[in-house]
């Protein structure tokens, strides 16, 4: 049987019917995240996957005209997983006076998991997607120079996810208990000591990754702030590079930069009566692309980018 294909939610359902609930908090703050499709590696904790770099030939002939000879070259690629999941230290006496360390760890590991989703989404965005969409050319600067206060820089992205290209990756290993993310008591439960205190302790760790191994799925708008707001053509731009389609494609931004955004756009074209009682200055979708914000996302505090 094939391992399942699908966002963590779905996998959750399907393979970690023990723990199934593990998913709810790690996706609680992770509004990209959760969107994200996952696929299982080819070998473990690591994937495998050829990348095509040129096509030449194919084409369209007169019946019964001779064949074009078609070459296809391609990179054979690999991909590491990284560790999802963190540990957990609780001294002994705390434990006695919260009812045993089980439910310390019981009450507490949803606040693990929820630090751990976020820890995930900024990964996938800032070590992931923005490298990537700079590698290939994809990305262009507003122009902000600023990286302080509330004029600080900002990013944002135009994500199409194919399968087997633009996708999440998960190892089958991270399911084999049950569990997305696997739990194991440190020193079998029993009592050891760290930092000089006598405690207990549990780790939970999962392997998953993130793939992106086609150029024109993906694009940026980096250096942007209240001062130097991508133009509308800079957007529309911005989707034409990704090959963006509505039905796989989301753009990618932190809460206030959307809300300038739309504010600048909308306000432009909003027209309200006498009688109106509601200004709605909302957009959730630009040119039929949706708009998925997130609080992961460097809300002013980012670093300029250089394109040079």
């Amino acid at each position: 049987m094939s391992s399942p294909k699908g966002t963590l939610q779905e996998l959750a359902v399907a393979l970690a019917k023990k723990q199934s609930h593990q998913v709810n908090d790690l996706l609680e703050d992770t509004t990209i995240l959760g969107g994200w499709k996952f696929e299982p590696t080819s070998h473990g904790l690591w994937h495998a996957y050829e990348q095509t770099t040129e096509i030449e030939g194919a084409g369209f002939v007169k019946i019964d005209a001779p064949l074009p000879d078609v070459k296809v070259d391609s990179e054979l690629r690999k991909i590491d997983l990284n560790i999802m999941g963190g540990k957990m230290f609780v001294g002994e006496d705390k434990a006695t006076q919260y009812g045993g360390a089980a439910k310390y760890f019981a009450d507490k590991t949803p606040s693990l998991l929820r630090n751990a989703g976020m820890q995930a989404e900024k990964s996938l965005i800032y070590n992931n997607i923005l490298p990537f969409a700079k590698d290939c050319g994809n990305i262009v600067s507003a122009g902000g120079s600023a990286a302080t206060g509330t004029s600080g820089l900002y990013s944002m992205y135009a994500v199409r996810q194919v399968p087997s290209e633009v996708c999440g990756l998960y190892s089958e290993k991270s399911f084999q208990k049950g569990a997305m993310l696997d739990v194991e008591a440190i020193n079998k439960g029993a009592l050891y000591e760290s930092g000089g205190v006598l405690g207990y302790g549990i780790r939970l760790k999962g392997y998953f990754g993130f793939m992106l191994a086609n150029k024109n799925a993906v694009s940026a708008i980096v250096n942007i702030n209240a001062s130097h707001l991508p133009t509308a053509k800079q957007i529309d731009a911005m989707l034409v590079q990704a090959r963006a389609h509505p039905s796989n494609t989301k753009i990618y931004c932190h809460p206030v930069l959307f809300s300038m955004i739309a504010g600048t756009y909308k306000e432009q074209t909003l027209r309200t009566a006498v009688t109106d009682k509601d200004l709605n200055r909302l957009i959730t979708h630009w040119n039929g692309i949706e708009v998925i914000t997130s609080y992961n996302m460097g809300n002013g505090d980012e670093a300029a980018v250089s394109l040079s």
